[in-house]
């Protein structure tokens, strides 16, 4: 009787653990990562070679930072904290909230054995790295086309790297500007392909496979500059600011009201 392929079954797990989906990637099978309980070494999860324990470790943290962070998509789930902690109305708080920036982040930390990760957004977030493992991509996902062979009489190394551009392009987060990332692709890659780096060469490849018609930067990071007006006339004022609402502190509606002009009596003030 044959047995099944262990790439066979990697293609049947469509919904994957954060160590399913590690484990695939570094390319072993999940029955063979187990948890590290004597603590002599250094890594949560072990495998009989040290080497792939090692690659596993690191790939582990990756995907599970990825999660945490919202660009892999998933269904998460949150361990039970030992403590809870209480907000100021004496509810369980499971967020606080950064006063520098304002963000809120979670106190708990993600449970990698009961948060999933659909394969297809997976190999999406592993394209947008351009990162292929044969456990989780097929020959033909790989797209061996004759287009991309250098060994082809006709391959082209500026059509091969505006494709392999777009392909991994495709999976990108909404939040993204596309023009500006295949920019940043096709200059980290270009030296692969026996091209410049230039400004020019890069600008010319990355409007060539740049699939975004709308055109436009969208706003990736805030930046202070974003915040601060062309036109100083614009900046609000007291006198725009209204003070009907009576909930506004005493002393800054005080400062907000206009006062009436003083009079000048001829009085000297001393």
């Amino acid at each position: 009787m044959n047995i099944i392929s262990d790439i066979d079954v990697a293609k049947l797990m469509q919904h994957l653990n954060i160590i399913q989906a590690a484990s695939l990637i570094v390319g072993v099978s999940p029955a063979t990562i187990y948890r590290n309980d004597d603590n002599q070494t250094p890594f949560p999860y072990m495998h009989d070679d040290y080497n792939t324990a090692e690659k596993f470790s690191d790939v582990l943290e990756a995907v599970t930072h990825a999660v945490k962070f919202g660009s892999l998509e998933a269904t998460i789930a949150y361990k039970t904290p030992p403590l809870i902690q209480y907000n100021n109305f004496n509810n369980p708080s499971f967020l606080y909230q950064d006063d520098l920036t304002g963000d809120w982040f979670k106190t708990v930390d993600i449970d990698i054995h009961n948060t999933f990760i659909q394969r297809s957004k997976l190999k999406h977030w592993l394209l947008s790295h351009d990162v292929k493992p044969p456990s989780l991509f097929t020959n033909s996902e790989n797209d061996n086309a004759d287009y991309l062979n250098k060994e082809h009489d006709r391959y082209v190394p500026k059509l091969a790297l505006c494709i392999r551009a777009w392909q991994s392009s495709q999976y990108l987060p909404d939040n993204v500007a596309v023009g500006l990332w295949l920019q940043d692709y096709i200059k980290d890659h270009a030296k692969e392909y026996g091209l410049s780096s230039s400004d020019t060469m890069v600008q010319s490849l990355a409007t060539i496979c740049n699939w975004n018609s709308k055109g436009g930067n969208k706003s990736t990071f805030p930046y202070l500059r974003d915040n601060i007006p062309n036109d100083y006339s614009q900046m609000p004022n007291k006198a725009n600011v209204s003070t009907e609402n009576d909930n506004f502190l005493p002393e800054l509606k005080e400062f907000l009201e206009p006062k009436p002009e003083e009079k000048d009596n001829g009085d000297i003030p001393f």
